[in-house]
């Protein structure tokens, strides 16, 4: 049997969630019979899941597909505290293939068939920019047996190349860290279609003024991985490179423990990636071409939109001193 994912209830529960409230969930079996039951009801106050989304774009070098080949998906962790490594996604796709009907649904059909065909991931890696640096599917091996984005798939297209992604995995402790990894919508043959960087969901904000911008947060005992020579202050030199590692043992990464150092405002740096203005996208630039008028703009990092000045903020004069 098939476990439903959407469901139009006739009832406008987005406006009013409270129509939901004390109603029945069940779950059953293959057979139709009734296996498990639960009362929904509000959440606490201080419930806090972490919420994140990503932009899917097209892969660079993909083939076949066009610029209306684009998706967007939100992910939600942290769902409940006793199960800190479970997620799960919800979003659409569209432009992909018309017409496919993965061989999930049990109608016959042979479509999807291949290793990851009409998949939708989280994978390990920190980038969109090539195979290697999305990364395989992120999940901790040692302690998840099976590959739990196995069979984590959209199910069908319509006639237009839409598509629905829900579901959800449990990834095991050791890969719980759901931000920054790349979320990645899979061909019917297997190969990568789409791809974007989880983010924060809130809506974007101006960029902060420096009154607003605190250069004081790191936690100065900080060591990576123990190594006395590997602080904060060593994260500084090389902050886009450095700030991303993770420390073994609490499976945080550096910005974690030194947002202040992190934080090219605060280290007074611009930063050496290359970036891409909203005006002439997907046309890619550096800090090196910015002048003045140009820091107000809207710039987008590997689909993360940000402003000059946060890419550029010593040619911005947008640098923070410590207090």
């Amino acid at each position: 049997g098939q476990f439903a994912s959407c469901v139009h209830t006739g009832f406008n529960v987005a406006s009013d969630p409270g129509l939901l409230d004390g109603r029945a969930f069940i779950v059953h079996r293959k057979d139709g019979s009734r296996a498990s039951c639960g009362l929904i009801s509000k959440a606490p106050k201080d419930y806090k899941p972490m919420a994140l989304k990503a932009d899917t774009v097209l892969i660079p070098g993909v083939e076949g597909s066009t610029t209306d080949t684009l998706g967007y998906v939100e992910v939600m962790a942290n769902i409940e505290k006793s199960v800190a490594d479970g997620v799960c996604y919800m979003g659409y796709a569209k432009g992909l293939e018309p017409n496919v009907e993965s061989f999930l649904l049990g109608t016959g059909s042979e479509q999807c068939k291949a290793a990851n065909g009409c998949g939708a991931h989280i994978h390990s890696g920190t980038s969109c920019e090539t195979s290697a640096l999305q990364g395989g599917h992120y999940y901790d091996s040692a302690e998840v047996s099976a590959d739990p984005w196995a069979y984590e798939s959209y199910l069908k297209t319509d006639s237009s190349g839409e598509a629905a992604l829900i579901g959800c995995a449990i990834t095991g402790s050791g890969a719980a860290d759901y931000d920054s990894r790349p979320f990645i919508v899979h061909k019917p043959d297997g190969s990568r279609l789409l791809c974007g960087l989880l983010e924060g969901s809130s809506q974007p904000t101006p960029s902060p003024t420096p009154l607003e911008i605190n250069c004081n947060e790191d936690k100065l005992s900080f060591k990576l991985n123990k190594n006395p020579n590997h602080n904060c202050a060593w994260a500084a030199k090389k902050p886009e490179r450095r700030c991303v590692k993770k420390d073994k043992k609490k499976q945080k990464r550096v910005k974690y423990f030194c947002p202040s150092s992190c934080d090219l405002r605060c280290v007074c740096k611009n930063s050496k990636k290359k970036f891409a203005l909203q005006k002439n996208r997907p046309k890619k630039t550096k800090c090196g071409a910015m002048t003045k008028k140009d820091c107000k703009e809207v710039a987008f990092v590997k689909n993360r939109k940000v402003t000059v000045a946060d890419m550029c903020p010593k040619n911005c004069g947008a640098c923070v001193t410590s207090k």
